[in-house]
């Protein structure tokens, strides 16, 4: 590879992608590697900025970015991830299916060790769809020597992936919205809507909603009827704040063998309450979680899809990145 004057590198070929910026309108490959370089070619290079270009002329050693962030990326991620070919040295790996996104965070700041990758991910355990990128690789130089290449390869692709999709499973969801002014008539279900649109978007099939009021006792008959016709998960809505009218959460308590949390550092999502009976998550959402764009459900529900049996420990440390409501 040789550096030389645009003027001087007409007939030579070029050794690397160059990249066009018009701040707001585009940012991309303006001439991709192994271009011809002509006459017409010298004033829009000098437009974009480059006086100087390296041009291919044999002496090249190591593995070109290219093909180095492809090597990397089929080494980290799993087999069913989708690997776009490489532009300005860059490789995107992209979602297979909806599901959640998993990362092994150890796993990347030990490749990360090396001052010479860049591996940029998305937020790990949220929610993706088909076709969301996931990641995006590359080395910071050029050419990377091959035994370096060699030794990423030889330690990443014996483990585990360090990226890869969990896909939703199907779930039969009850819905229970509670508070006396739906089930009495008095006011329209706002939430029960929302909530059937959420969950069918994760692939769950509504078994049914249903307004047992604020007494206790109904409110944990509806949770033992959805469990008994086979429900794999059920979400209640209303009375979980501290009001005395609100015997949401003691209902649930009172049904479930297992209280996983009451109560999160999330906003929206502060009342929020997860439960087990057996293996069927019941969870109590507050109304702020139905009248929100975002909030502790996007974090929570989209997991349970997965078969994940979350633990009080990981939702305390959905505080890191909790505020919601300063999302942009």
């Amino acid at each position: 590879m040789k550096k030389m004057r645009v003027e001087d590198a007409i007939g030579m070929t070029l050794a690397h992608d160059l990249t066009r910026i018009i701040p707001g309108v585009e940012k991309g490959a303006f001439f991709k590697r192994g271009h011809l370089i002509t006459a017409n070619d010298i004033p829009l290079l000098l437009d974009i900025g480059k006086k100087n270009v390296y041009v291919t002329d044999g002496s090249e050693s190591g593995v070109h970015e290219d093909e180095a962030g492809l090597r990397i990326a089929r080494s980290t991620c799993d087999e069913s991830i989708i690997i776009t070919e490489p532009a300005e040295g860059k490789v995107n790996l992209k979602s297979p299916c909806a599901g959640v996104f998993r990362l092994d965070e150890s796993g990347l700041m030990e490749l990360l060790e090396d001052p010479e990758i860049c591996y940029s991910t998305r937020t790990p355990n949220q929610a993706v769809k088909k076709g969301d990128l996931l990641a995006s690789c590359r080395i910071i130089p050029l050419f990377k020597p091959e035994s370096e290449l060699k030794a990423i390869e030889d330690t990443f692709s014996s483990r585990p992936a360090l990226l890869r999709v969990d896909p939703y499973l199907p779930k039969k969801v009850g819905l229970i919205i509670t508070g006396s002014e739906i089930s009495d008539g008095r006011i329209a279900d706002a939430f029960g809507p929302i909530l059937v649109r959420r969950n069918e978007e994760l692939g769950g099939v509504i078994a049914g909603t249903r307004y047992p009021g604020d007494e206790q006792a109904a409110i944990e008959q509806a949770i033992r009827d959805f469990i008994d016709e086979g429900c794999t998960m059920v979400q209640l809505t209303g009375g979980m704040s501290v009001d005395p009218d609100d015997c949401t959460k003691d209902a649930i308590a009172a049904v479930c063998d297992q209280v996983v949390i009451y109560g999160t550092s999330v906003l929206p999502g502060a009342m929020f309450m997860l439960a087990y009976h057996q293996d069927c998550p019941v969870i109590g959402l507050p109304g702020g979680v139905v009248a929100s764009d975002f909030s502790i459900f996007d974090f929570v529900v989209p997991r349970l899809y997965t078969d994940e049996r979350l633990t009080a420990f990981q939702i305390r440390q959905m505080a890191i990145g909790g505020l919601l409501g300063v999302r942009k």
